[in-house]
């Protein structure tokens, strides 16, 4: 009877990422490249029905406090009034 030997195998061990050297986006624009990445992500069918609907909650509640800062800044400029933070209701999360 011949014993058999296992012998251990090596742990792969992780390459680091490179640092890219890329220039830093503005938030406006970084938000929009990252929903732009999810909605090609939901096209694609990575989703499945409630993360599709939790995703699309979260980038409904980016673009409408975006449009909500945009039109303040308008205000403010036409009339000449301060800038206030209008809180921002959170809808439901139906599940």
């Amino acid at each position: 009877m011949s014993a058999e030997t296992k012998t251990p195998t090596p742990t792969p061990t992780p390459t680091p990422t490179p640092e890219l050297d890329l220039p830093l986006l503005d938030l406006n624009t970084s938000l929009n490249v990252l929903i732009q990445g999810v909605q090609i992500g939901q096209k694609a069918g990575v989703y499945n029905l409630q993360d599709s609907a939790v995703i699309y909650q979260a980038i409904h509640s980016i673009q409408t406090m975006a449009k909500r800062a945009e039109q303040q800044v308008q205000a403010q400029q036409t009339a000449g009034a301060p800038i206030q933070d209008t809180p921002v209701t959170e809808a439901p999360v139906s599940q």
